[in-house]
């Protein structure tokens, strides 16, 4: 069809950086589409190019649309509370990610209600929130590395930001035995122990994290 080919066609122009191109595409196949389904799936298309462009209210005008034609969609309200994220309306973007949490429960959701308490200042929430993923990962089994250290970090600094700096340590610590490479871990040690007021235990963090930098590269 032709709304298949508009989406196509913008999703290859998204590829070669070319987002006003790709936008009026989407557009397009939004004007086309013959059902709530396809002008669904050329707005959301829509929506996520321009966050990628980093136009964030062009985007939350998309996903809304998306969203009023089809309230049940999660991928709509996803990409609504992600609009205003990074427009910084963090209240209204953590009231629909809660809801989803609530309805869905989920290590997605779960960590992005962790980033956001943190973004917050709500350490406590952060903590829960990152600590109910970990635990959920857990149990689920499969989930790459990555993934895992992902939520251990953002665990790690919801306890620094807490001052909980033992705690901190641990879930830091646990990433770098899954990533011993990695030299993102042994920064956050450093900031952690600069906040506990450490200089000199953050300076030996700081010197690790930068000797596995060199060898990161």
């Amino acid at each position: 069809s032709c709304v298949a080919a508009y989406l196509g066609k913008a999703h290859s122009l998204g590829r070669l950086d070319r987002p006003d191109e790709a936008a009026d595409a989407c557009k397009l196949a939004a004007d086309a589409a013959g059902t709530i389904e396809e002008k669904v799936e050329a707005l959301l298309g829509l929506g996520d190019l321009e966050i990628k462009a980093g136009r964030f209210e062009l985007a939350e005008r998309a996903y809304a649309e998306a969203r009023e034609l089809w309230p049940e969609h999660c991928e709509a309200a996803m990409g609504v509370a992600l609009a205003w994220w990074r427009q910084g309306r963090l209240e209204e973007a953590l009231a629909i990610y809660e809801q989803l949490s609530s309805e869905m429960p989920d290590t997605q959701f779960l960590n992005i209600l962790g980033e956001l308490y943190t973004e917050l200042g709500r350490a406590d929430e952060a903590v829960a929130a990152c600590s109910e993923a970990l635990a959920l990962m857990l149990t689920q089994g499969g989930h790459p590395a990555a993934h895992i250290s992902h939520t251990l970090m953002m665990l790690g600094e919801a306890y620094a930001q807490d001052g909980q700096y033992e705690q901190a340590f641990d879930a830091f610590g646990k990433v770098a035995k899954l990533q011993p490479e990695w030299p993102v871990p042994f920064t956050a040690m450093g900031d952690a122990w600069a906040r506990a007021g450490k200089s000199a235990e953050a300076i030996e963090a700081y010197n690790h994290a930068l000797d596995l930098d060199d060898e990161w590269e």
